[in-house]
């Protein structure tokens, strides 16, 4: 067996891709836009139309029929508020809430996000009393 079939067969499950070859996880594209889709409740055919396509697009790609573009990847992450890096870190992914959240505080002005930390902060004190 060769080195590739070896890495091909280890558990990456807990790894960032930006150290692995990401053509050793061909299906991994197709479950990270399904597994975001679904965390949006949405349907293949809402998302394909949310992203401009014909209704059938998400289900070609979630059937590993085809992949997107560069520039429909970076359109993807965009809808969904995420990073590239966001996209391909399997270790620990962030909710797509957190994502999202992230993605709104770094459009703030510097006023507006002292308010914001002020309400997380007085947000996790009464969660944790609760």
């Amino acid at each position: 067996m060769n080195q590739t079939n070896n890495l091909k067969n280890e558990n990456t499950d807990n790894r960032s891709y930006s150290d692995i070859d990401i053509t050793l996880q061909p299906d991994f594209i197709a479950r990270r836009i399904s597994e975001l889709r679904l965390q949006s409740n949405m349907s293949e055919y809402q998302l394909s139309t949310e992203l401009g396509h014909c209704k059938s697009y998400i289900q070609s790609i979630s059937s590993g029929r085809s992949l997107p573009s560069m520039s429909e990847f970076m359109y993807i992450c965009e809808f969904f508020k995420i990073t590239p890096k966001e996209f391909f870190t399997v270790d620990e992914p962030p909710s797509l809430q957190i994502s999202k959240l992230l993605y709104y505080a770094k459009l703030l002005t510097p006023e507006c996000l002292l308010t914001l930390v002020s309400v997380a902060e007085f947000f996790s004190i009464y969660s944790s009393k609760s």
